[in-house]
């Protein structure tokens, strides 16, 4: 008996989480028709700052893979002098 009143206890709070999510859905709805426009041209400005924000972080990355290429051919220079150096020594 416990169990099916606990069960229907959650069930009445997850109907209420439902009923107030479908509420909030609903009035984000009415705004939407309402100020289509403007919630467009927001919607718009979001995509165009998201858009500079990747072009900002694809060029920080490319500067970062030449760092890197240029950090493993110096690298490479290193360990071939370092090898024909005790190659000479020996």
């Amino acid at each position: 008996m416990a169990e099916l009143t606990e069960t229907v206890s959650t069930s009445k709070e997850h109907r209420k989480a439902a009923l107030a999510e479908a509420k909030r859905i609903e009035k984000e709805m009415a705004e939407f028709k309402s100020n289509r426009g403007s919630k467009l041209d927001q919607i718009k400005a979001d995509i165009k700052a998201k858009k500079a924000d990747v072009a900002k972080h694809t060029t920080q990355v490319k500067t970062l893979q030449r760092e890197v290429q240029t950090a493993e051919l110096e690298l490479g220079k290193l360990v071939v002098w370092t090898a024909l150096s005790i190659s000479r020594r020996g």
